[in-house]
């Protein structure tokens, strides 16, 4: 049911993008001019809504693809035992869509030294997104909102054959 409405709500959209660009380029006197402009007007409308999704979603990769794709850890924390720092929580305030970035770190039990750490990255959606709910989420429509490293924790504790507490 949703899927149908959201089909509806993308073919009104479609139907008033078109209308707009009619309205637009009514005044242009050269019919080959307008019947170019018409659809080119009808797909910069239709678009205009997600653009900061579009926007946002191509540098959220660029963000995960600098900061998210592996997790740091030191060679020498092979058998330790660990300690969860928690998760550190911070607002990215510097690009187009909201977005979460969570660090995680573990300590050495005994010398406090950090020994492994990741970063997951979380985006909300753009205007549309936030403001419409549809999916009875605010995450992005575009792309996928959510980053980590390729790798999970887990799996990193079990390779360097780590014992891990939690606080």
């Amino acid at each position: 049911m949703i899927g149908l409405i959201a089909l509806l709500f993308f073919v009104l959209w479609g139907f008033i993008a078109y209308k707009l660009s009619k309205f637009l380029t009514k005044k242009m006197k050269a019919e080959n001019p307008r019947k170019i402009a018409i659809p080119i007007l009808s797909v910069l409308i239709f678009f205009v809504p997600v653009a900061d999704e579009i926007i946002g979603g191509i540098q959220f990769r660029l963000l995960c693809n600098r900061e998210a794709l592996v997790a740091d850890y030191d060679e020498n924390s092979m058998g330790r035992k660990l300690v969860s720092v928690g998760a550190v929580s911070y607002e990215l305030r510097e690009y187009t869509l909201p977005i979460t970035k969570l660090h995680f770190s573990y300590e050495d039990i005994d010398s406090k030294e950090i020994m492994i750490s990741w970063n997951y990255f979380k985006a909300k959606g753009g205007f549309v997104a936030r403001s419409l709910n549809i999916f009875g989420s605010d995450a992005p429509y575009t792309f996928n909102g959510v980053c980590a490293p390729e790798v999970s924790g887990s799996e990193i504790f079990k390779r360097l054959n780590v014992e891990v507490q939690y606080k």
